[in-house]
């Protein structure tokens, strides 16, 4: 019986998150067929760095999938060298044996395709996160925080940098290795795996996760333990470490030669940039919550941690209508306003960018702050259907009243979704708390006095002629289908602007270049086979104004050698 339960359990897992993968897949999917994206038209989310670079470093990985090149040494990086750091950083992700099914006059579509890829896996590791973390939460809460998380601001900001997005599908794996040793020392395997698998995949977006995943541990040490001195704390944190420690050790055969290659570079980690420590990065902190909304993008002192409306109002209901009070949710505030403060002090700015400047792309690791909004949402949502939700008229006036101050922060443009949201997710919690019947009315005592017991059967039996059964099941299934549509709705409303806003609409002039550029090489290795180096004049990518480029990448993605 109990292997049957557990069969069930692990079935339905799997069945939610196959749901928040196709979900999340198919959301990707028709905002490039809407928007024009290859491969459905001219546009690409290849921005900035993704023309200057990443076009020539997959077309470059094309060549070492098909073992033109190695790894070790070539003459078309300047003037030789191994381009094993280039490699762990932009291209040792999974997804990228993609690349072998793409051409290279395609690869703009290969990159709509990574970010299908790794947003969906993103939703169905968040999936997998809540059903673990949070047992009792309904499927569809579930996976709507999940594609929250996916579909966020972040996500689609910085799809162009799609080595960073390896980063977002394994936070979640990271954390609940982190969860699960917490509540029992020894389930470190997930742990140790998934630290090691995310610096193999991409070493800086891990080294993210890691650091987060320090400050995770002791928001959950906090919750499942008291302090009980520092030998005590110590001897809890010890396996933790040790697992990172083994996690990074399973790493090095790739992660040690990438640093070994950095060292003495601008990238090198010998060459950190120290003084940002002492940088005055303190901005208006209120920008956290006027930034979150429809398009929001992060800049220096002003970040976006967009990620649906329902997150918001998830963990706004949580210090309204849970239960958690005291110790708990105190743990829970300072949790949050440190996760606040990870975007505004110059330390954990420093930390977090890995003691690298980062104004090219502010905030590279934003989605730990909205990984951190949603757990918290998480909290609430595993209620809703489990607990009976009650409001007292003190608390609707302090729910007013702060919806009202968000909202206005958002600026009109996100009014209306914020208002959507707002409502889906009261109807939601309405049908759950108040039509479906609290779990915890089931488990009643053995012991009853029989008056009570009596009235209590009698107020069950009267509540079951007034709402049946297949009205309930039909109330809840309809306030689950409304909040999901218009989560939808409104993550597409966001992807839609921040498409429009990091693109570049270079798909045919790439194709057209590529196919130029390659029969040149092809014409001039055919007239002289003998070792020379060929002077570059001429890039596809090219200022405007001054007819300057930066494209130095042009040798290793077309295989001749370069000066």
């Amino acid at each position: 019986m109990e292997q049957a339960s557990k069969k069930r359990k692990i079935l339905r897992t799997a069945a939610e998150c196959a749901a928040a993968f196709a979900a999340a897949a198919l959301f990707v999917l028709c905002m490039a067929a809407m928007l024009g994206f290859a491969p459905f038209g001219e546009n690409t989310v290849n921005y900035d760095d993704g023309v200057i670079q990443y076009l020539d470093f997959f077309a470059y990985y094309k060549r070492l999938l098909s073992g033109e090149v190695t790894l070790l040494y070539t003459f078309e990086k300047t003037l030789g060298g191994g381009n094993i750091a280039v490699f762990s950083y932009y291209l040792a992700s999974p997804f990228n044996l993609l690349a072998a099914f793409f051409a290279q006059e395609q690869i703009p579509a290969l990159f709509t395709v990574l970010t299908l890829c790794k947003a969906a896996t993103a939703a169905a590791t968040f999936t997998l996160y809540l059903r673990v973390r949070f047992p009792r939460m309904k499927p569809v809460p579930a996976v709507c925080l999940a594609l929250c998380y996916a579909l966020g601001q972040y996500t689609f900001s910085q799809a162009s940098n799609t080595m960073w997005l390896d980063g977002i599908y394994m936070l979640p794996l990271i954390l609940l290795g982190t969860y699960r040793l917490v509540q029992n020392r020894r389930k470190k395997l997930l742990l140790i795996l998934s630290v090691a698998a995310s610096i193999l995949f991409n070493w800086y977006s891990a080294g993210i996760n890691c650091i987060f995943c320090l400050l995770y541990y002791i928001y959950e040490d906090a919750l499942q333990n008291r302090f009980g001195g520092v030998k005590a704390y110590i001897g809890r944190a010890l396996p933790f470490i040790g697992s990172l420690a083994l996690g990074v050790l399973l790493s090095m055969c790739l992660f040690f030669p990438s640093m070994y290659a950095l060292r003495g570079g601008r990238a090198g980690f010998d060459a950190l940039d120290i003084g940002m420590l002492a940088s005055n990065y303190l901005q208006n902190i209120f920008t956290a919550v006027t930034q979150f909304r429809i398009g929001g993008t992060s800049s220096e002192g002003s970040v976006s941690l967009f990620c649906g409306y329902i997150s918001v109002f998830g963990t706004g209901a949580y210090f309204f209508l849970g239960k958690e009070k005291g110790r708990t949710r105190g743990i829970v505030i300072v949790f949050l306003l440190i996760n606040v403060l990870l975007y505004f002090i110059s330390p954990f700015i420093t930390l977090f960018s890995l003691f690298k400047k980062a104004e090219s792309y502010w905030y590279r690791y934003s989605y730990v702050g909205i990984f951190a909004l949603l757990c918290v949402a998480g909290r609430f949502f595993e209620n809703v259907g489990n607990r009976p939700m009650r409001m007292t008229a003190g608390k609707y006036w302090a729910a007013g009243l702060l919806t009202a101050v968000l909202c206005l922060g958002w600026g009109l443009e996100s009014f209306p979704f914020a208002m959507l949201a707002l409502g889906l997710t009261v109807l939601l919690v309405y049908v759950y708390g108040k039509t479906l019947p609290a779990a915890s009315a089931v488990q009643e005592p053995v012991k009853e006095d029989p008056a009570a017991l009596a009235e209590s059967a009698a107020g069950r039996r009267a509540s079951a002629v007034r709402t049946p059964a297949r009205k309930r099941q039909l109330a809840a299934a309809g306030a689950c289908l409304l909040l999901a549509a218009g989560l939808l709705v409104e993550l597409g409303f966001n992807a839609a602007a921040l498409m429009r806003t990091y693109f570049s609409d270079s798909v045919g002039a790439f194709a057209d270049y590529v196919t130029q550029q390659q029969a040149q090489v092809n014409a001039l290795e055919e007239y002289d086979g003998g070792f020379y180096r060929v002077n570059q004049t001429d890039t596809f990518n090219k200022d405007e104004n001054s007819g300057l480029t930066a494209n130095y990448n042009e040798s290793i993605a077309y295989g001749y050698h370069s000066v």
